[in-house]
């Protein structure tokens, strides 16, 4: 049974890996910019329209949810290998399909999401999971 999660588990544990890279490269060069715009001695009027109200604390919040999302796809993708934690695969799943936890959602989490779901909803991978733990699963 490990042979039928192990495809899609890996894909999973592929996009949280890759949104996290992705997360991680795009809160260093939003501070990178700040920084930059700071230096130039820009006037404090022009920084304001540059950097917006607020946008480097939204960006930053946007970029933690971000990572956490995709540490959860990884989690989620090597519980499914381990064909335990049926309900975090599942959720694992679901959002790597979703764009804010998974950069890469539309070319890679979607197809990673959508094979996972099918796999993880087939009633002898249920009970491979089930026999592994003692989670009741829906």
């Amino acid at each position: 049974m490990q042979d039928r999660v192990k495809g899609p588990a890996i894909a999973l544990i592929i996009v949280g890996a890759l949104g996290g890279a992705l997360q991680l490269f795009g809160l260093v060069a939003s501070a990178s910019m700040a920084s930059i715009y700071r230096t130039m001695g820009l006037p404090e009027e022009q920084l304001q329209r540059l950097e917006g109200a607020g946008s480097l604390i939204v960006t930053i919040v946007m970029g933690a949810l971000g990572l956490a999302g995709s540490a959860f796809i990884i989690f989620g993708g090597l519980q499914m290998m381990k064909l335990r934690g049926w309900p975090i695969a599942l959720i694992a799943a679901i959002l790597a399909m979703i764009p804010c936890f998974s950069s890469c959602a539309c070319f890679l989490g979607i197809p990673a999401g959508i094979w996972a779901i099918v796999v993880l909803a087939n009633h002898q991978v249920k009970a491979a999971f089930q026999s592994n733990s003692n989670t009741p699963m829906s």
